[in-house]
């Protein structure tokens, strides 16, 4: 039971906020900001250049980070992908998720940021791996929220140095010519540099 109240408060907590923040965006439209939010998979704090001294360079990255607002003080929703994604879009505590596992899905019930930012007008956009859908139409981007989407689906998509598929707006693109292209490419490169 006590899981059940403390789940029920986040969720009033999180329903208020939500409200609060449409109320305000809607009296300050004219003031909204855009929202460029970046998240990665197995990145250090301080690889890229805006946050610390490292090899890897990143420009553009560091551009934004400063005309933007830095967050220098958070933490993942969990130690893994899935249930961090799923933190990240409905603002649940994953220390309350009932998985805290790769396998973790939104449901049809859920409220994504994706949904509350709809709501304030905003246009929305997700590229790269989703990973916690259950079904396509149900719990896809595009159902969660989003009005256009550009990446993997499942983790084992997103999982693959050169994923074979990648999805556009809930349809289905195979990339195995663009792969083969590459691979004869890199053959014919590397036979014109043995000559």
């Amino acid at each position: 039971m006590k899981i059940t109240n403390t789940c029920r408060r986040l969720l009033r907590g999180f329903t208020s906020v939500v409200l609060s923040a449409c109320i305000t965006s809607s009296v300050y439209a004219a003031d909204k900001p855009n929202i460029i939010f970046i998240l990665t998979d197995d990145l250090g704090f301080n690889q890229i250049g805006a946050y610390g001294n490292t090899p890897i360079k990143t420009p553009n990255l560091d551009k934004m980070a400063n005309n933007g607002i830095r967050f220098d003080q958070a933490y993942a929703g969990n130690t893994v992908c899935s249930p961090s994604r799923v933190s990240l879009f409905t603002g649940r505590d994953g220390r309350f998720m009932a998985n805290n596992s790769n396998t973790v899905e939104l449901t049809h019930m859920d409220i994504t940021l994706a949904h509350v930012l709809k709501h304030a007008s905003y246009d929305t956009a997700l590229f790269g791996k989703y990973s916690i859908g259950q079904q396509m139409g149900v719990t896809d981007p595009l159902a969660m929220g989003f009005d256009t989407w550009y990446g993997m689906y499942s983790i084992l998509e997103g999982h693959r140095q050169y994923p074979h598929i990648m999805w556009r707006d809930g349809k289905k693109s195979e990339l195995l010519k663009m792969k083969v292209a590459r691979r004869e490419l890199t053959l014919r490169n590397y036979s014109q540099k043995k000559r």
